[in-house]
């Protein structure tokens, strides 16, 4: 008997409790690791000075738990790099206006939509 089955079986009243509850824990994850990122994206706004910003980090960094911390790292990771393809970040290289091209001239960038 499969998974899908059993909760197929079950009462109404309990599949909407296991989703709402699954819901709830989906939302959360999503809502920390978003405030984390937003909290530590304004304390670098304010801080420019890169000792405090490795301080913070490593303040941040002690107060979570291990596997939390671990998670935020690798969630934070994919999140920069996916800025960098889509052009969040400027100076993370898929930027063609700011910096200068060594392409002798033949490339030129297509207009998006007029």
């Amino acid at each position: 008997m499969s998974i899908l089955h059993e909760i197929h079986n079950q009462r109404p009243a309990v599949r909407r409790t296991l989703f709402v509850l699954s819901v709830v824990v989906s939302v959360s994850a999503v809502a920390f690791i978003t405030i984390s990122s937003i909290q530590k994206d304004i304390y670098f706004a304010m801080h420019p000075d890169p000792t405090e910003q490795q301080a913070f980090l490593a303040q941040r960094d002690a107060g979570r738990p291990q596997p939390v911390a671990v998670f935020a790292r690798v969630a934070g990771g994919l999140l920069a790099g996916i800025g960098s393809l889509i052009g969040w970040n400027s100076d993370a290289g898929f930027d063609s206006t700011q910096q200068p091209s060594n392409t002798q001239g033949g490339v030129y960038l297509l207009p998006i939509a007029q």
